[in-house]
């Protein structure tokens, strides 16, 4: 392990045991304190514990750079490319000061001189260090949701059995299972989806089962969702194929609205994608789009765009909840509700 993954853990198994049992805590400190550095992470322990990581710092311990050793190999190429006569000893002085300041003081710094910073690709890779949180958020998320499922249309099926599809979706992906849940009861998990969102608070099994148990299915929820799928497809066809809402296409347009209930929102959009280059999701990107950028404009205002669009598809492939969840980690702050750390 590195410095900050050891003293972290070490730390916290002296002072909250229980954050421990947060696969991405640890990891979220670690990146945290890349971006903001050492100095803003014991201060704010030190406020809070009275206690800092190097007071518990013990012979043997990883040295205190080895969490940033691919910032100095970034840093080298960045002043190959800007100031080649920069010395070596002049660039570990810089490497020595974000290592204390944290790498957004020093993107800011470049950007002012350079006109550019870091590429945030060389600094690290989100998608092994998330991968914990991604695959931990999937199965959380697929229990709730065929838990809700069965509670409604197969009281008595197991809870081994469910757990069984839950895991199974986690490895293989939930369209699989939705489609068998398709041919043997008619319906999809988006017939409960729908209900166990509007929930309050933290996403739980309790709640989801807590609202669904209020509910039964009935045929007028079946046309509601048909009617709303149909009334998304007719603003879309409008927008890009204004003949297929001709009186001659409307058997052609309820068979793709049939399509639609039957084989699932996702294949529905991946098939319009395919001819139209844009699917019934363009509004909701849009919106998490904007929600994205102006969350880096206040928490890291030196990204790059392709940073807000990698984590608009991360929110649309993973949910809002797994971003959010990202974002409280690496930047301390909540996409919808300030700060949290």
């Amino acid at each position: 392990m590195s410095y900050l993954e050891t003293l972290v853990t070490r730390f916290y198994e002296k002072h909250d045991a229980s954050k421990l049992g947060d696969v991405s805590h640890v990891s979220g400190i670690v990146s945290w304190t890349k971006n903001n550095g050492l100095e803003a992470l014991e201060s704010k322990l030190k406020g809070k514990y009275k206690q800092c990581l190097k007071d518990l710092e013990k012979p043997g311990d990883p040295p205190v750079d080895s969490d940033w050793k691919n910032v100095y190999k970034a840093l080298e190429k960045f002043y190959a490319k800007h100031e080649p006569n920069k010395s070596d000893d002049q660039i570990n002085e810089i490497y020595k000061w974000t290592i204390q300041k944290g790498v957004f003081a020093l993107n800011d710094k470049l950007s002012k001189k350079y006109g550019e910073a870091l590429p945030k690709k060389a600094l690290e890779s989100w998608k092994s260090r998330w991968a914990p949180v991604v695959e931990e958020s999937k199965s959380q998320n697929y229990g709730e949701l065929l838990m809700a499922f069965f509670a409604i249309h197969d009281p008595a099926k197991p809870k081994s059995d469910i757990e069984f599809l839950a895991n199974y979706a986690t490895r293989h992906g939930i369209d699989p299972v939705n489609e068998q849940l398709r041919m043997n009861f008619g319906v999809g998990l988006e017939d409960v989806e729908a209900r166990i969102a509007h929930v309050p608070g933290p996403s739980s099994l309790k709640n989801a089962l807590a609202s669904v148990g209020k509910l039964q299915v009935d045929p007028a929820e079946s046309q509601a969702r048909r009617d709303q799928l149909a009334a998304q497809l007719s603003d879309f066809y409008a927008k890009h194929d204004p003949s297929k809402l001709a009186p001659e296409s409307k058997e052609a347009f309820n068979k793709i609205v049939d399509y639609g209930l039957s084989k699932g929102l996702k294949k529905l959009n991946t098939a319009l994608r395919d001819k139209y280059h844009d699917d019934l999701d363009s509004a909701r990107r849009e919106t998490i789009r904007q929600s994205v950028r102006e969350f880096l404009s206040t928490n890291d205002p030196m990204a790059p765009v392709d940073d807000a669009e990698a984590d608009v598809n991360f929110a649309l492939e993973n949910g809002l909840g797994a971003l959010d969840h990202k974002f409280r980690n690496e930047y301390g702050a909540s996409l919808t509700a300030g700060t949290t750390w």
